[in-house]
């Protein structure tokens, strides 16, 4: 009788040691060489300002324009820009598209939407 109590107590004692240990390891799945690059999250967008474009004829009998960003005038240009001297434009069409190609720079967020003598010859002289 010893020896099925010695036995008993002896495999009740493994059962726990084996019961108590850590659990066995799960297979894991192997770790991808090739991660995923995640898309960047979204930029906001500034928005984009209220272009409003005015000529006029100034003293000189010459045109020039006015550029209002969200009703606010940003721009008074009553001469050529860009090729010194107060020189008007000669004719209305001339202001409307240099004021244009400035308009687009700004709604481009390209600020001060200055403009260079090349771009200025360019619009005047397309006529």
């Amino acid at each position: 009788m010893k020896n099925k109590t010695l036995t008993l107590l002896l495999g009740a004692a493994l059962l726990l040691t084996a019961c108590g240990g850590s659990p066995p390891e799960q297979e894991k799945e192997p770790a991808s060489t090739e991660t995923a690059t995640p898309a960047p999250p979204p930029q906001p967008t500034a928005p984009t300002p209220d272009i409003r474009i005015e000529t006029f004829q100034n003293e000189e009998n010459g045109w020039g324009y006015n550029l209002y960003l969200n009703e606010k005038r940003y721009i008074h240009q009553p001469h050529m820009p860009a090729v010194g001297g107060k020189k008007g434009f000669e004719t209305e069409a001339q202001a409307q598209k240099v004021a244009e190609l400035v308009a687009e720079k700004a709604r481009k967020g390209i600020m001060p939407p200055s403009v260079t003598a090349e771009e200025v010859d360019s619009l005047v002289n397309s006529d």
